[in-house]
């Protein structure tokens, strides 16, 4: 089904302000605290948690702030979403940052690299739209319809920003000075995926209606009927292959929609499965978090030609769940861990067993308030023999 759509357009600039809440080293927090603490350890290692290169590791988040979404930026930073109202990074050097939003319990959600050099986020519960410049300046904009509830957010071929509302029912589009336009879609619509596509559209899943829609950059809407009865189509990203992918929370399938429309669907290898975050390596697979049996949790990959393997996370524990994905320039994916209240990242080599794991992984704590004392590092002994 094809419509044009009636824009309602809003360029009003709410606020802005740059509030850096917390920042700090964990590289040098751990070297600093191990030559102190190193009698009580009773280990010696090599304090490298650099980005590029550590097989797997869990960078913890001070004050339960409750990691959601994850994109790379322009500059290969990992830029995160808080729940508390924060936006993180962490650097190529392992350096973390917060930004507190202006407007208070504004619950970040989704966030994406734009055309502009900025990251861009939804704040789901402030109605609005943020970005924030790589020094960190934040800036918010109103979305026109009132509790919209923006959700998931993406660059677009056009230069501007998308974006779904969940209860607004429509998909958002909003230019790089901040000009917001809506597009309906039909009511009851529950739109929490969205993603730039290689064929020049946006492309969104509406597991409302069980379909994955297609907007141009003019706002002519189309919507493709998922096979699979309650799949629950929730994640997408647009593929290396031409073709447009996106999970199936409810089927435990990972669906591929052509240009054109046309779906299939891969089965999972697990039983009972839940596959969450989604993010494309450089070689062209896709790799999507998985939970199994609501306890056991697994990463997943898909080649183009449909091939799936799972492999355990190695950190995992009871209810963990891996819940937004991103790829940086070395291949490595990164994703936020709501439950560890953590950023993980693991090589796909790794996972594959085409490297060796370290018996030991460093995991960093920083409680940030400016003093050594309020700085707690650790180590985490895992055994990864069976990757």
């Amino acid at each position: 089904m094809n419509h044009q759509t009636t824009p309602i357009t809003n360029g009003v600039n709410r606020k802005q302000m740059q509030r850096v809440h917390d920042t700090y080293k964990p590289r040098a927090i751990f070297e600093i605290t191990l030559r102190h603490a190193a009698g009580w350890l009773g280990l010696v290692l090599a304090a490298q948690p650099a980005y590029a290169s550590a097989p797997f590791a869990e960078y913890p988040l001070p004050d339960a702030s409750g990691p959601i979404g994850i994109a790379t930026g322009h500059d290969g930073t990992i830029w995160f979403t808080e729940a508390v109202g924060k936006i993180g990074k962490i650097t190529p050097a392992g350096i973390i940052a917060e930004h507190q939003t202006p407007t208070a319990n504004s619950a970040p959600v989704a966030i994406t690299a734009g055309a502009d050099g900025n990251m861009w986020f939804t704040e789901e519960n402030a109605n609005q739209i943020g970005s924030i410049t790589p020094s960190g300046t934040i800036t918010e904009y109103y979305i026109p319809t009132p509790d919209s509830r923006p959700y998931a957010i993406t660059g677009g071929h056009d230069g501007n920003v998308w974006f779904t509302e969940l209860l607004g029912d429509k998909i958002g589009v909003i230019t790089p000075g901040g000009a917001v336009t809506e597009y309906p879609v039909q009511a009851g619509a529950y739109m929490i995926g969205i993603a730039d596509g290689p064929d020049g559209n946006v492309w969104f899943t509406n597991s409302g209606y069980n379909t994955v829609g297609r907007i141009t950059p003019t706002g002519v809407i189309s919507q493709f009927a998922v096979p699979t009865r309650y799949a629950n189509p929730s994640n997408i990203i647009g593929g290396g292959d031409g073709n447009v992918w996106f999970t199936e929370q409810g089927s435990g399938k990972i669906g591929k929609i052509t240009p054109a429309g046309a779906i299939t669907e891969y089965n999972s290898t697990g039983t009972n499965t839940s596959p969450i975050g989604m993010t494309r390596t450089l070689d062209g697979n896709i790799w999507f978090g998985v939970a199994i049996r609501g306890n056991e949790k697994a990463i997943g990959r898909i080649t183009p030609s449909g091939i799936v393997t799972e492999y355990p996370y190695p950190l995992a524990g009871p209810y963990t769940y891996l819940n937004a994905m991103t790829t940086d320039r070395a291949g490595n994916l990164w994703f936020t861990i709501g439950n560890h209240n953590a950023i993980g990242t693991i090589s796909p080599d790794a996972l594959s067993g085409q490297v060796s794991v370290p018996e030991y992984t460093p995991v960093y704590l920083a409680v940030a308030s400016g003093t050594a004392a309020a700085v707690i590092a650790y180590v985490r002994r895992r055994s990864v023999a069976g990757l």
